[in-house]
Parts: C-alpha cells; structure tokens; sequence
C-alpha cells in the first residue's frame, strides 16, 4: 500500500510534531544554568569543575595546567574555601 505525496507529507508533519521538544524553558534547564554558574572555573583556560570539587583538586589542576600562575590566579575563590598557599 502506498502513499500519496499528500499523504507522506501529513505524516511527516505529525511526525516531527510528535517528537518535537517542548518550547520554553523548563525547570530542569533552569537548574542546570544555576548549578552551571555555581561552578568553579578557571580563570586562565576557563576549563570548568563542578561545584562539588574539593580545593585539593582545584589546586592540582593550577599546579599541573598551569605551573607559572598562582593557585589564586586560576581560582580566585580558593581562599573562601579554606586552602591557603602552603609556605
């Protein structure tokens, strides 16, 4: 059994609306963005850590990545951490 042209192009129309995503922004977007600005993110490669690394981590990434610059250079939210620069 074939389609007409007519046919194929209403069933494809219903089908692309059938798996069409939902306009707007939704609720787990917006979480998203949030939790995407809470993030820790280096200031040298803006290479970005989730929110729940631990300063140990953050300061590996500077020593490793980045050994000319200083662990505050690269996130300057350390300090609010807790970690001070050993010396």
């Amino acid at each position: 059994m074939s389609l007409t042209k007519a046919q194929q192009k209403a069933y494809k129309k219903m089908k692309e609306a059938k798996n069409k995503a939902p306009t707007g922004s939704s609720s787990e977007g917006k979480k998203k963005s949030e939790a995407d600005k809470l993030a820790h993110i280096c200031q040298i490669c803006r290479q970005s850590f989730i929110v729940t690394a631990k300063a140990a981590q953050l300061v590996e990434h500077a020593h490793s990545k980045h050994p000319k610059s200083t662990e505050a250079e690269c996130f300057p939210e350390l300090p609010e951490m807790g970690w001070s620069a050993p010396g």
